[in-house]
């Protein structure tokens, strides 16, 4: 029962039996009571949808959380014998396959598997400091030379034997000769020529070349320098006619289109906000107030959350999602690596000491409802996830009533909040499965992480037993239901981070196919504003974790802003006709 975003793969069904007999018990159970039942079982923030008829109040699921022990146990057997553990004897067994390469010349080879014992070694071991010194080697013969000299001062950093010392500090003598005479930095006439180059646009395929396309072409024309792949700094571009003070990450030539409905009569009325054009149609969307011309650049936006594939965790940072050649991983488990210890550090401090020690494995059944809980995590702990929820409960308009929630930049969870959900409209079976998804996740923080620390350190004299399980039932049903509500937006509003991936033919030097190939999934709440249309008029590309959107036409002023409405998304229409009430499809 893997949850996937508009068509994803479910690549793990065949990992995820055990993952399934549990949650498949409860979803048959909930599937044959009747409403009432439903509506026992469930617990969390109310949810008001039709059902036979009759509107009735559901929550997020409450017998999983309070009574099951079943998801419970399956997640610790998980926890306990998967492969994020560290493991000395990996790491050494892994260190010595690569050694044997190295002495074949096998130069991609012995990287591939000293990075894998640098993945399993236990933090501060002396396997550790082996592996980055003999991973170093390899990457001075490949002339990676900035991520030969950072290894060498990781190993030094890891305890490396001081009998063994002076080996490393010759090879970083020769590393930073070597670097110096091939002068391995780009020039400021480089990174000018590929800024230029980022305006370019292929008129027969309407598709915009990425930032990162550009770089990855300069370097290919440069043999000598292998550094330039990973060394090379590119500004990002800037948005055309400068950015909106009130649409962050957007052009001020845009204009975010809001429709809400009262709470006294609950007609669509029109808001009197200045620029702000109400429509009871479409809900809220994008619109120009000035001409558009083709290849302007009108969305460079920073996602509130994604998370990397599974099948993509050894190539791009877990943190940035920058692609790497020698990452350096998690201090506690080998499945998150990154592209720098920065990213390393600001990752545990934000959200994965909660995903760490085998979380990331688990999630991997679970499709999008992974991002679901990063999104949650994001957010902050528990209790700064309540404050921001308790200014949003006590915020008398509906959504988009004053446009104040994408106004802040440096905290976009009250515009990821008030995306769309279709919980209303949605079929019980999909409506259960989320619900029960989220309580899983609920669990697995309750089980395995320090999340609701904050109730469950409480006891004291004066607060009994009672009083403390009241306080930890309530902290799950509100994540839980958070959870569920995420889960929910991201199936329609989820974004897929994508790169170019080319196939050369039997002449190397000939590619025959290209193709987009999805290696996140990620929620861009400024960007999620627009709605899908057959006869899309802009066009994404990517630079690591940031989304660029352009225009792929000529935009009168006016018009509405609208991105391709693919297979995927149209799968979702037919599934939920209710959707065509919110988001408006062209065809022309």
């Amino acid at each position: 029962m893997t949850l996937t975003m508009r068509g994803e793969t479910k690549r793990t069904a065949t990992k995820s039996r055990g993952w399934r007999a549990p949650l498949h018990g409860l979803y048959r159970r909930a599937s044959i009571v009747r409403t009432t039942r439903i509506a026992n079982m469930l617990a969390g923030g109310v949810t008001t949808r039709k059902d036979g008829g009759n509107v009735v109040s559901e929550k997020t699921v409450q017998e999983p959380l309070e009574a099951n022990t079943r998801l419970s146990k399956w997640i610790t057997h998980c926890l306990s014998h998967g492969t994020h553990l560290k493991s000395e004897s990996k790491s050494s067994i892994c260190r010595n396959k690569g050694n044997n390469k190295y002495k074949l010349h096998d130069d991609e080879g012995s990287l591939e598997l000293y990075t894998e014992s640098v993945r399993y070694a236990p933090r501060g071991s002396s396997d550790l400091a082996l592996a980055y010194a003999n991973r170093s080697a390899v990457l001075l013969h490949m002339g990676y030379y900035q991520e030969c000299l950072r290894d060498i001062d990781l190993a030094l950093k890891n305890n490396y034997p001081q009998h063994l010392r002076h080996k490393l500090e010759a090879r970083q003598g020769q590393c930073l000769a070597e670097q110096q005479r091939h002068n391995k930095s780009l020039s400021q006439q480089q990174i000018t020529e590929m800024s230029q180059k980022d305006n370019k646009y292929v008129t027969e395929n309407k598709k915009i070349c990425s930032q990162e396309e550009m770089a990855t072409q300069a370097c290919s024309t440069n043999t000598s320098s292998r550094d330039c792949q990973q060394e090379h700094y590119i500004e990002l571009p800037s948005v055309v006619h400068g950015e909106n003070d009130k649409f962050p990450f957007a052009s001020s030539a845009l204009d975010i289109v809001y429709a809400y409905i009262t709470f006294s009569n609950l007609n669509l009325v029109e808001m009197a906000i200045s620029q702000i054009i109400y429509d009871k149609f479409k809900g809220r969307h994008v619109k120009t107030n000035r001409d558009i011309k083709i290849k302007e650049i009108l969305f460079v936006e920073k996602p509130f959350a994604f998370v990397v594939l599974p099948d993509h965790y050894n190539v791009h940072c877990h943190h940035c999602c920058k692609s790497f050649i020698a990452p350096i991983p998690c201090w506690e488990c080998s499945d998150a690596l990154y592209c720098s210890e920065v990213c390393r550090e600001e990752s545990w401090e934000d959200y994965h000491h909660w995903e760490c020690h085998g979380g990331l494995q688990l999630f991997h059944s679970v499709g999008i409802a992974h991002l679901g809980l990063r999104v949650v995590l994001r957010a902050g702990n528990l209790r700064s996830v309540r404050q921001k929820w308790e200014k949003l409960k006590d915020d008398v308009n509906l959504p988009g009533v004053d446009g104040t929630e994408l106004r802040d930049k440096d905290d976009c969870y009250k515009s990821v909040y008030h995306l769309v959900s279709h919980l209303g409209e949605m079929e019980r079976d999909d409506y259960l499965q989320y619900a029960l998804t989220a309580a899983l996740l609920t669990v697995y923080l309750r089980d395995q992480t320090d999340y609701f620390k904050e109730v469950t350190n409480k006891h004291t004299p004066s607060t009994g037993p009672t009083e403390n399980h009241i306080q930890l039932r309530d902290a799950l049903f509100f994540v839980g239901n958070l959870l569920h509500r995420h889960v929910a937006q991201l199936v329609c509003n989820g974004h897929a981070i994508t790169k170019l991936h080319t196939a050369p033919g039997i002449n190397s030097s000939q590619v025959v196919t290209e193709c987009q190939v999805r290696v996140a999934t990620a929620i861009y709440p400024s960007a999620s504003m627009m709605n899908h249309s057959c006869d899309p008029n802009i066009i994404n590309s990517f630079h690591d974790q940031y989304l660029i959107v352009r225009a792929c036409k000529d935009i009168p002023k006016g018009h509405e802003y609208s991105i391709e409405l693919g297979a995927p998304s149209i799968n979702f229409k037919r599934k939920y006709p209710g959707w065509l009430k919110v988001c408006l499809f062209i065809a022309r």
